[in-house]
Protein backbone atom coordinates (compact mmCIF):
# COMPACT_ATOMS: atom_id res chain seq x y z
CA UNK A 1 0.00 0.00 0.00
CA UNK A 2 2.78 2.33 0.43
CA UNK A 3 6.43 2.86 1.36
CA UNK A 4 6.01 2.04 5.09
CA UNK A 5 3.91 -0.83 4.61
CA UNK A 6 6.26 -3.11 6.67
CA UNK A 7 7.31 -0.14 9.41
CA UNK A 8 5.43 -2.45 11.78
CA UNK A 9 8.24 -5.51 11.06
CA UNK A 10 11.11 -2.92 12.30
CA UNK A 11 8.67 -0.73 15.28
CA UNK A 12 6.53 -3.16 16.97
CA UNK A 13 3.09 -2.01 17.57
CA UNK A 14 2.27 -2.64 21.41
CA UNK A 15 -0.91 -5.08 21.25
CA UNK A 16 -3.75 -5.63 23.35
CA UNK A 17 -7.28 -7.37 24.08
CA UNK A 18 -10.18 -4.73 23.43
CA UNK A 19 -13.46 -5.75 25.04
CA UNK A 20 -15.35 -3.25 22.58
CA UNK A 21 -14.27 -5.40 19.56
CA UNK A 22 -14.76 -8.70 20.77
CA UNK A 23 -18.08 -10.30 19.03
CA UNK A 24 -20.09 -10.33 22.13
CA UNK A 25 -20.02 -6.61 22.16
CA UNK A 26 -20.76 -6.03 18.84
CA UNK A 27 -24.12 -8.90 19.02
CA UNK A 28 -24.58 -7.03 22.22
CA UNK A 29 -24.94 -3.65 20.71
CA UNK A 30 -27.16 -4.96 17.77
CA UNK A 31 -29.50 -6.85 19.92
CA UNK A 32 -30.15 -3.69 21.75
CA UNK A 33 -31.33 -1.96 19.09
CA UNK A 34 -32.97 -4.83 17.34
CA UNK A 35 -31.35 -6.66 15.49
CA UNK A 36 -30.70 -10.71 15.90
CA UNK A 37 -27.18 -10.87 15.09
CA UNK A 38 -25.06 -14.05 14.64
CA UNK A 39 -24.86 -16.38 17.80
CA UNK A 40 -21.44 -15.38 19.26
CA UNK A 41 -20.78 -19.46 20.16
CA UNK A 42 -20.90 -20.22 16.43
CA UNK A 43 -19.80 -17.28 14.27
CA UNK A 44 -17.45 -16.26 11.96
CA UNK A 45 -14.74 -13.65 12.67
CA UNK A 46 -12.43 -11.11 10.34
CA UNK A 47 -9.87 -8.68 12.01
CA UNK A 48 -7.97 -6.66 9.60
CA UNK A 49 -4.97 -5.09 10.58
CA UNK A 50 -4.53 -7.75 13.31
CA UNK A 51 -1.11 -7.15 14.21
CA UNK A 52 0.42 -10.13 16.50
CA UNK A 53 -2.76 -11.75 17.26
CA UNK A 54 -3.37 -10.34 20.77
CA UNK A 55 -6.60 -9.53 20.07
CA UNK A 56 -7.84 -12.05 17.81
CA UNK A 57 -6.28 -15.05 19.69
CA UNK A 58 -8.51 -14.25 23.14
CA UNK A 59 -11.60 -14.94 21.32
CA UNK A 60 -11.10 -17.68 19.44
CA UNK A 61 -9.18 -19.49 22.82
CA UNK A 62 -12.72 -18.13 24.53
CA UNK A 63 -14.95 -19.41 21.82
CA UNK A 64 -13.77 -23.03 20.19
CA UNK A 65 -17.02 -23.26 18.36
CA UNK A 66 -16.26 -20.04 16.19
CA UNK A 67 -13.53 -19.47 13.45
CA UNK A 68 -11.20 -16.33 13.41
CA UNK A 69 -9.56 -14.89 10.68
CA UNK A 70 -6.69 -12.35 11.05
CA UNK A 71 -4.58 -10.47 8.25
CA UNK A 72 -1.75 -8.03 8.48
CA UNK A 73 0.70 -6.82 5.81
CA UNK A 74 3.50 -6.63 8.41
CA UNK A 75 5.25 -10.12 8.49
CA UNK A 76 7.16 -10.44 11.51
CA UNK A 77 3.54 -9.87 13.88
CA UNK A 78 1.91 -13.03 11.91
CA UNK A 79 4.52 -15.06 12.68
CA UNK A 80 4.42 -14.13 16.37
CA UNK A 81 0.93 -14.92 16.23
CA UNK A 82 1.36 -18.16 14.23
CA UNK A 83 3.73 -19.45 16.67
CA UNK A 84 0.95 -18.57 19.63
CA UNK A 85 -1.60 -20.07 18.01
CA UNK A 86 0.54 -23.29 17.25
CA UNK A 87 1.55 -23.35 21.44
CA UNK A 88 -2.24 -22.91 22.23
CA UNK A 89 -2.94 -25.52 19.60
CA UNK A 90 -5.84 -23.99 18.36
CA UNK A 91 -7.40 -25.30 15.42
CA UNK A 92 -10.28 -22.40 14.71
CA UNK A 93 -8.09 -19.64 13.86
CA UNK A 94 -5.94 -18.60 10.88
CA UNK A 95 -3.60 -15.23 10.64
CA UNK A 96 -1.84 -14.46 7.73
CA UNK A 97 -0.07 -11.99 6.13
CA UNK A 98 -1.26 -10.28 3.42
CA UNK A 99 -2.50 -6.94 1.91
CA UNK A 100 -6.40 -5.90 2.43
CA UNK A 101 -6.43 -4.33 -0.96
CA UNK A 102 -6.64 -8.36 -1.99
CA UNK A 103 -9.58 -9.48 -0.18
CA UNK A 104 -12.57 -10.38 -2.06
CA UNK A 105 -15.68 -11.29 -1.73
CA UNK A 106 -14.82 -15.05 -2.32
CA UNK A 107 -12.58 -14.62 0.89
CA UNK A 108 -15.47 -15.70 2.77
CA UNK A 109 -18.22 -14.48 5.00
CA UNK A 110 -18.00 -13.23 8.29
CA UNK A 111 -20.55 -12.43 11.04
CA UNK A 112 -18.06 -10.00 13.04
CA UNK A 113 -15.73 -7.81 10.58
CA UNK A 114 -13.14 -5.47 13.47
CA UNK A 115 -10.74 -2.70 11.60
CA UNK A 116 -9.62 -1.03 14.88
CA UNK A 117 -6.49 1.31 14.38
CA UNK A 118 -6.10 1.07 10.55
CA UNK A 119 -9.08 3.01 8.94
CA UNK A 120 -7.04 6.93 10.10
CA UNK A 121 -3.29 5.49 8.90
CA UNK A 122 -3.93 3.90 5.67
CA UNK A 123 -4.79 6.32 2.24
CA UNK A 124 -8.38 6.74 1.06
CA UNK A 125 -8.13 3.92 -1.69
CA UNK A 126 -7.33 1.48 1.64
CA UNK A 127 -9.76 2.97 3.42
CA UNK A 128 -12.59 2.56 0.84
CA UNK A 129 -11.93 -0.90 0.61
CA UNK A 130 -12.32 -1.25 4.26
CA UNK A 131 -15.87 -0.12 3.79
CA UNK A 132 -15.78 -2.19 0.41
CA UNK A 133 -14.77 -5.51 2.88
CA UNK A 134 -17.38 -4.53 5.41
CA UNK A 135 -20.42 -4.41 2.60
CA UNK A 136 -19.04 -7.67 0.91
CA UNK A 137 -18.06 -10.03 3.46
CA UNK A 138 -20.08 -9.44 6.18
CA UNK A 139 -23.02 -11.51 6.81
CA UNK A 140 -27.15 -10.69 6.37
CA UNK A 141 -27.14 -9.67 10.25
CA UNK A 142 -23.41 -9.38 10.51
CA UNK A 143 -21.96 -5.80 12.61
CA UNK A 144 -18.53 -4.51 11.48
CA UNK A 145 -16.22 -2.80 13.38
CA UNK A 146 -14.05 0.67 12.21
CA UNK A 147 -12.45 2.73 14.58
CA UNK A 148 -10.99 6.11 13.35
CA UNK A 149 -9.61 9.83 14.44
CA UNK A 150 -12.57 12.21 14.24
CA UNK A 151 -13.18 15.47 13.82
CA UNK A 152 -12.97 18.34 15.19
CA UNK A 153 -10.58 17.01 17.38
CA UNK A 154 -8.62 15.02 14.68
CA UNK A 155 -8.04 18.16 12.72
CA UNK A 156 -5.94 19.16 16.21
CA UNK A 157 -3.81 16.31 16.39
CA UNK A 158 -3.08 16.41 12.15
CA UNK A 159 -2.13 20.23 12.92
CA UNK A 160 0.55 19.10 15.22
CA UNK A 161 1.77 16.16 12.90
CA UNK A 162 2.16 19.21 10.13
CA UNK A 163 3.99 21.11 12.28
CA UNK A 164 6.24 18.35 13.52
CA UNK A 165 6.88 17.51 9.46
CA UNK A 166 7.90 20.85 8.92
CA UNK A 167 10.54 21.40 11.62
CA UNK A 168 11.57 17.67 9.81
CA UNK A 169 12.23 19.01 6.38
CA UNK A 170 14.07 21.73 7.80
CA UNK A 171 16.40 19.61 10.44
CA UNK A 172 18.18 16.56 10.42
CA UNK A 173 15.21 14.10 10.53
CA UNK A 174 16.01 11.04 13.29
CA UNK A 175 16.54 7.95 11.54
CA UNK A 176 13.04 5.52 11.38
CA UNK A 177 12.72 2.28 13.49
CA UNK A 178 14.06 4.34 16.35
CA UNK A 179 12.95 6.20 19.64
CA UNK A 180 14.88 9.38 18.26
CA UNK A 181 12.06 10.50 16.12
CA UNK A 182 9.23 10.71 18.86
CA UNK A 183 12.20 12.18 20.97
CA UNK A 184 12.69 14.96 19.09
CA UNK A 185 9.29 15.35 17.85
CA UNK A 186 8.50 15.87 21.79
CA UNK A 187 11.55 18.23 22.34
CA UNK A 188 10.34 20.42 19.06
CA UNK A 189 6.67 20.53 20.19
CA UNK A 190 7.83 21.39 23.99
CA UNK A 191 9.66 24.44 22.91
CA UNK A 192 7.07 25.51 20.62
CA UNK A 193 4.82 25.47 23.74
CA UNK A 194 7.21 27.64 25.85
CA UNK A 195 7.03 30.27 23.09
CA UNK A 196 3.28 30.29 22.76
CA UNK A 197 1.67 33.17 24.33
CA UNK A 198 0.29 32.25 27.74
CA UNK A 199 -2.85 34.65 27.42
CA UNK A 200 -3.64 32.98 23.86
CA UNK A 201 -6.42 29.75 24.05
CA UNK A 202 -3.72 28.03 21.39
CA UNK A 203 -1.65 27.55 24.49
CA UNK A 204 -3.92 25.66 26.73
CA UNK A 205 -5.15 23.15 23.72
CA UNK A 206 -1.56 22.81 22.82
CA UNK A 207 -0.41 21.54 26.42
CA UNK A 208 -3.48 19.51 26.50
CA UNK A 209 -2.53 17.82 23.37
CA UNK A 210 1.26 17.15 24.27
CA UNK A 211 -0.09 15.53 27.66
CA UNK A 212 -1.78 13.49 26.33
CA UNK A 213 0.09 12.58 22.84
CA UNK A 214 3.31 12.04 25.05
CA UNK A 215 1.68 9.73 27.95
CA UNK A 216 1.39 6.94 25.49
CA UNK A 217 4.13 4.49 24.57
CA UNK A 218 6.68 5.97 22.23
CA UNK A 219 6.01 3.02 19.49
CA UNK A 220 2.50 3.97 19.81
CA UNK A 221 3.21 7.64 19.32
CA UNK A 222 5.59 6.98 16.42
CA UNK A 223 2.93 4.67 14.52
CA UNK A 224 -0.32 7.01 15.50
CA UNK A 225 1.29 10.62 15.06
CA UNK A 226 4.27 10.04 12.64
CA UNK A 227 2.97 7.44 10.19
CA UNK A 228 3.00 8.11 6.49
CA UNK A 229 -0.47 8.56 6.48
CA UNK A 230 -2.74 9.88 8.91
CA UNK A 231 -6.51 10.67 7.90
CA UNK A 232 -9.12 11.90 10.54
CA UNK A 233 -12.60 12.00 9.26
CA UNK A 234 -16.05 13.37 10.20
CA UNK A 235 -18.60 11.31 11.43
CA UNK A 236 -21.03 12.64 8.78
CA UNK A 237 -18.68 11.98 5.90
CA UNK A 238 -17.80 8.53 7.64
CA UNK A 239 -21.09 7.65 7.31
CA UNK A 240 -21.80 8.72 3.82
CA UNK A 241 -18.73 6.51 2.40
CA UNK A 242 -20.07 3.40 4.64
CA UNK A 243 -24.05 4.16 2.95
CA UNK A 244 -22.17 4.56 -0.78
CA UNK A 245 -21.03 1.01 0.09
CA UNK A 246 -24.72 -0.50 1.50
CA UNK A 247 -24.19 0.00 5.22
CA UNK A 248 -25.78 2.12 8.11
CA UNK A 249 -24.78 3.19 10.90
CA UNK A 250 -25.85 1.03 14.16
CA UNK A 251 -24.24 2.87 17.31
CA UNK A 252 -20.30 2.96 18.57
CA UNK A 253 -19.15 -0.03 20.36
CA UNK A 254 -19.43 1.69 23.99
CA UNK A 255 -22.49 0.90 25.56
CA UNK A 256 -23.00 4.81 26.32
CA UNK A 257 -24.51 4.90 23.14
CA UNK A 258 -27.61 3.52 24.25
CA UNK A 259 -28.22 6.44 26.94
CA UNK A 260 -29.29 9.97 26.07
CA UNK A 261 -26.06 12.16 26.36
CA UNK A 262 -25.07 13.49 29.82
CA UNK A 263 -26.03 17.13 28.55
CA UNK A 264 -28.21 20.03 29.91
CA UNK A 265 -31.32 19.93 29.00
CA UNK A 266 -30.75 23.06 27.24
CA UNK A 267 -27.87 21.50 25.48
CA UNK A 268 -29.56 18.82 24.27
CA UNK A 269 -32.64 20.70 22.72
CA UNK A 270 -30.05 22.65 20.96
CA UNK A 271 -28.42 20.00 19.36
CA UNK A 272 -31.86 18.18 18.59
CA UNK A 273 -33.32 21.69 16.99
CA UNK A 274 -29.98 21.75 14.75
CA UNK A 275 -30.45 18.27 13.84
CA UNK A 276 -34.23 18.02 13.24
CA UNK A 277 -34.65 14.56 13.88
CA UNK A 278 -31.52 13.42 11.48
CA UNK A 279 -29.68 10.73 13.29
CA UNK A 280 -26.27 11.40 11.67
CA UNK A 281 -26.18 15.19 11.94
CA UNK A 282 -27.28 14.66 15.79
CA UNK A 283 -24.27 12.70 16.37
CA UNK A 284 -22.33 15.57 14.14
CA UNK A 285 -23.00 18.08 16.40
CA UNK A 286 -22.37 15.91 18.92
CA UNK A 287 -18.98 15.70 17.94
CA UNK A 288 -18.82 19.56 17.29
CA UNK A 289 -19.88 20.20 21.02
CA UNK A 290 -17.60 17.64 22.55
CA UNK A 291 -14.66 18.28 20.80
CA UNK A 292 -14.57 14.32 19.80
CA UNK A 293 -11.05 13.07 18.86
CA UNK A 294 -11.84 9.13 18.55
CA UNK A 295 -14.91 7.05 17.12
CA UNK A 296 -15.76 3.32 16.92
CA UNK A 297 -18.45 2.41 14.76
CA UNK A 298 -20.47 -0.46 14.13
CA UNK A 299 -22.11 -0.69 10.63
CA UNK A 300 -24.66 -3.32 9.51
CA UNK A 301 -26.45 -4.17 5.85
CA UNK A 302 -28.76 -0.79 5.16
CA UNK A 303 -31.51 -3.20 4.62
CA UNK A 304 -31.52 -4.42 8.67
CA UNK A 305 -34.44 -2.87 10.09
CA UNK A 306 -33.22 -1.19 13.48
CA UNK A 307 -35.22 -0.26 16.37
CA UNK A 308 -33.94 2.71 18.23
CA UNK A 309 -37.09 2.62 20.68
CA UNK A 310 -37.59 -0.11 23.40
CA UNK A 311 -33.92 -0.67 24.26
CA UNK A 312 -34.87 -0.81 27.24
CA UNK A 313 -37.11 -4.28 27.36
CA UNK A 314 -34.48 -5.70 25.28
CA UNK A 315 -32.22 -5.83 27.79
CA UNK A 316 -34.46 -8.67 29.30
CA UNK A 317 -33.02 -12.04 28.01
CA UNK A 318 -29.28 -10.74 28.42
CA UNK A 319 -26.53 -11.69 30.88
CA UNK A 320 -25.57 -9.13 33.32
CA UNK A 321 -22.25 -9.12 35.79
CA UNK A 322 -20.52 -6.98 37.71
CA UNK A 323 -17.56 -6.60 39.84
CA UNK A 324 -19.20 -4.03 42.35
CA UNK A 325 -17.78 -5.21 45.88
CA UNK A 326 -20.43 -3.90 49.08
CA UNK A 327 -18.00 -1.56 51.20
CA UNK A 328 -20.15 0.16 53.55
CA UNK A 329 -23.88 -0.18 54.98
CA UNK A 330 -25.00 3.33 56.19
CA UNK A 331 -27.37 3.86 59.20
CA UNK A 332 -29.96 5.46 57.14
CA UNK A 333 -30.10 2.12 54.99
CA UNK A 334 -27.74 3.29 51.98
CA UNK A 335 -24.95 1.15 50.87
CA UNK A 336 -22.04 1.69 49.24
CA UNK A 337 -20.33 -0.39 46.62
CA UNK A 338 -17.14 -0.10 45.28
CA UNK A 339 -15.36 -1.30 41.93
CA UNK A 340 -12.93 -4.91 42.78
CA UNK A 341 -11.46 -4.12 39.16
CA UNK A 342 -10.78 -0.17 39.08
CA UNK A 343 -12.06 2.97 40.10
CA UNK A 344 -15.61 3.88 40.41
CA UNK A 345 -18.29 3.74 44.02
CA UNK A 346 -21.75 3.81 44.06
CA UNK A 347 -24.21 4.34 46.44
CA UNK A 348 -27.84 3.53 46.81
CA UNK A 349 -30.90 3.27 49.09
CA UNK A 350 -32.85 1.58 46.86
CA UNK A 351 -33.36 -2.20 47.92
CA UNK A 352 -34.09 -3.61 44.68
CA UNK A 353 -30.90 -1.99 43.42
CA UNK A 354 -29.00 -3.44 46.48
CA UNK A 355 -30.18 -6.37 45.97
CA UNK A 356 -29.32 -6.80 42.42
CA UNK A 357 -25.74 -5.98 43.16
CA UNK A 358 -25.33 -8.43 46.26
CA UNK A 359 -26.30 -11.34 44.07
CA UNK A 360 -24.25 -10.02 41.68
CA UNK A 361 -21.38 -9.79 44.19
CA UNK A 362 -22.02 -13.47 44.40
CA UNK A 363 -21.81 -14.67 41.12
CA UNK A 364 -19.09 -12.36 39.76
CA UNK A 365 -17.41 -12.61 37.13
CA UNK A 366 -20.30 -15.28 36.35
CA UNK A 367 -23.35 -13.45 34.98
CA UNK A 368 -27.14 -13.59 35.10
CA UNK A 369 -30.01 -13.09 32.88
CA UNK A 370 -31.35 -9.76 33.24
CA UNK A 371 -35.13 -11.19 33.86
CA UNK A 372 -34.18 -13.63 36.31
CA UNK A 373 -32.72 -10.81 38.48
CA UNK A 374 -35.82 -8.80 38.15
CA UNK A 375 -37.99 -12.03 39.10
CA UNK A 376 -35.81 -12.56 42.54
CA UNK A 377 -35.83 -8.68 43.54
CA UNK A 378 -38.98 -7.51 42.45
CA UNK A 379 -41.36 -10.55 43.74
CA UNK A 380 -43.13 -7.97 46.39
CA UNK A 381 -43.58 -5.28 44.40
CA UNK A 382 -46.97 -4.45 43.03
CA UNK A 383 -48.38 -5.27 39.20
CA UNK A 384 -48.92 -1.76 38.78
CA UNK A 385 -45.30 -0.44 39.65
CA UNK A 386 -43.83 -3.25 38.75
CA UNK A 387 -43.11 -2.00 34.81
CA UNK A 388 -42.07 1.27 35.98
CA UNK A 389 -39.92 -0.75 38.39
CA UNK A 390 -38.30 -2.43 35.55
CA UNK A 391 -37.42 0.40 33.46
CA UNK A 392 -36.04 1.81 36.17
CA UNK A 393 -33.53 -0.70 36.81
CA UNK A 394 -32.81 -2.01 33.70
CA UNK A 395 -31.67 2.26 32.98
CA UNK A 396 -29.38 1.69 36.35
CA UNK A 397 -27.93 -1.26 35.18
CA UNK A 398 -27.30 0.20 31.23
CA UNK A 399 -25.46 3.44 33.41
CA UNK A 400 -23.53 0.97 35.27
CA UNK A 401 -22.34 -0.85 31.98
CA UNK A 402 -21.72 2.39 30.28
CA UNK A 403 -19.02 3.35 33.48
CA UNK A 404 -17.62 -0.06 33.26
CA UNK A 405 -19.50 -0.81 36.57
CA UNK A 406 -21.05 -3.80 35.02
CA UNK A 407 -20.85 -6.29 31.78
CA UNK A 408 -23.98 -6.62 29.86
CA UNK A 409 -23.31 -10.17 27.48
CA UNK A 410 -25.22 -11.97 25.01
CA UNK A 411 -23.71 -15.68 26.18
CA UNK A 412 -22.46 -17.24 29.10
CA UNK A 413 -18.45 -17.19 29.11
CA UNK A 414 -16.52 -20.51 30.08
CA UNK A 415 -16.59 -19.46 33.30
CA UNK A 416 -16.04 -22.10 36.35
CA UNK A 417 -18.76 -21.66 39.14
CA UNK A 418 -16.23 -21.78 41.67
CA UNK A 419 -12.61 -22.56 42.33
CA UNK A 420 -12.04 -26.36 41.80
CA UNK A 421 -10.78 -28.96 43.94
CA UNK A 422 -7.58 -28.75 41.21
CA UNK A 423 -7.83 -24.78 40.28
CA UNK A 424 -6.38 -24.59 36.61
CA UNK A 425 -5.63 -21.05 35.02
CA UNK A 426 -6.68 -20.75 31.03
CA UNK A 427 -3.93 -22.01 28.92
CA UNK A 428 -3.79 -18.84 27.35
CA UNK A 429 -2.81 -17.21 30.78
CA UNK A 430 -0.30 -19.37 31.36
CA UNK A 431 1.42 -18.90 27.96
CA UNK A 432 1.45 -15.56 28.34
CA UNK A 433 2.67 -14.55 31.36
CA UNK A 434 6.18 -16.58 30.88
CA UNK A 435 6.81 -13.53 28.02
CA UNK A 436 5.46 -11.34 30.56
CA UNK A 437 3.05 -9.93 33.18
CA UNK A 438 0.22 -8.90 30.77
CA UNK A 439 -2.34 -11.44 30.65
CA UNK A 440 -5.20 -11.46 28.90
CA UNK A 441 -8.29 -13.01 30.85
CA UNK A 442 -11.46 -14.95 29.94
CA UNK A 443 -13.61 -11.58 29.64
CA UNK A 444 -11.09 -10.29 27.12
CA UNK A 445 -9.54 -7.80 29.53
CA UNK A 446 -5.89 -7.54 30.45
CA UNK A 447 -4.05 -7.80 33.90
CA UNK A 448 -0.63 -7.03 34.92
CA UNK A 449 0.42 -9.39 37.14
CA UNK A 450 3.30 -7.74 38.68
CA UNK A 451 5.07 -9.90 41.34
CA UNK A 452 7.38 -12.52 40.17
CA UNK A 453 5.32 -14.87 42.91
CA UNK A 454 2.36 -14.42 41.21
CA UNK A 455 3.42 -14.97 37.91
CA UNK A 456 4.82 -18.17 39.10
CA UNK A 457 1.66 -19.48 40.74
CA UNK A 458 -0.36 -18.94 37.97
CA UNK A 459 1.95 -21.02 35.83
CA UNK A 460 1.67 -23.64 38.21
CA UNK A 461 -2.55 -23.59 38.08
CA UNK A 462 -2.21 -26.69 35.02
CA UNK A 463 -4.94 -28.82 36.68
CA UNK A 464 -2.85 -31.37 38.08
CA UNK A 465 -2.59 -29.63 41.93
CA UNK A 466 -4.93 -29.09 44.96
CA UNK A 467 -3.91 -26.50 47.33
CA UNK A 468 -2.09 -28.63 49.55
CA UNK A 469 0.42 -29.20 46.53
CA UNK A 470 0.43 -25.76 45.41
CA UNK A 471 1.17 -24.36 49.19
CA UNK A 472 3.92 -27.61 48.93
CA UNK A 473 5.33 -25.85 45.47
CA UNK A 474 5.52 -22.33 47.05
CA UNK A 475 6.58 -23.55 50.17
CA UNK A 476 9.87 -25.13 48.57
CA UNK A 477 11.10 -21.88 46.80
CA UNK A 478 10.49 -19.85 50.94
CA UNK A 479 11.53 -21.82 53.20
CA UNK A 480 11.56 -18.80 55.55
CA UNK A 481 7.89 -18.44 55.43
CA UNK A 482 5.63 -20.74 57.22
CA UNK A 483 3.54 -22.64 55.73
CA UNK A 484 0.43 -21.37 57.20
CA UNK A 485 1.07 -17.97 55.58
CA UNK A 486 1.91 -19.61 52.40
CA UNK A 487 -1.41 -21.58 52.45
CA UNK A 488 -3.35 -18.53 53.06
CA UNK A 489 -1.59 -16.25 50.03
CA UNK A 490 -2.35 -19.59 48.32
CA UNK A 491 -6.00 -19.13 48.79
CA UNK A 492 -6.14 -15.36 48.22
CA UNK A 493 -4.05 -15.85 45.03
CA UNK A 494 -7.19 -18.18 43.63
CA UNK A 495 -10.11 -15.88 44.79
CA UNK A 496 -8.27 -13.05 43.16
CA UNK A 497 -7.08 -15.08 39.75
CA UNK A 498 -11.06 -16.25 39.93
CA UNK A 499 -12.65 -13.13 40.28
CA UNK A 500 -10.03 -11.75 37.45
CA UNK A 501 -11.18 -14.01 35.10
CA UNK A 502 -8.19 -16.64 34.67
CA UNK A 503 -9.80 -19.84 36.18
CA UNK A 504 -11.34 -22.31 33.49
CA UNK A 505 -13.96 -25.12 34.86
Amino acid sequence: MSSDSNVYDSVPYPSLAFVQTHPDRLALMGTLFGMQPPAVERCRVLEIGCGNGSNLIPMAYGLPGSEFVGVDLAAKPVEMAQGRIGRLGLKNIRIEAMDLLKIEPDFGEFDYIIAHGVFAWVPELAQEKILAICSANLSVNGVAFVSYNTNPGGLVRKTLREMVQFHEGRTARAPDGSGDRVKAARAFLEALLKATDTKSPWKSLLQEELKLTFSRDENVVYHDDLAEYFLPVSFAEFAARAGNCGLRFLSEAQVTDVLTPELSEEGLGALNRLAERDLIAFQQYLDFARYRKFRQTLLCHAEVPLKRDGVLERLGRLLVASPMKMSVEKADGSVEFINTRGAGTIETNNPAIIAILRRLQEIWPRAERFDELISTTLSPVQEAQRNDAVAHLAQVVLKLAASMLADVRTYRLPLPDGIGEKPTASKLARLMVEDGGMVTTLLHTHVNIEDEQGRKFLRLLDGTRDRQALTSALAQESPDISRDTIRKQVEGNLINFYRMGLLIA
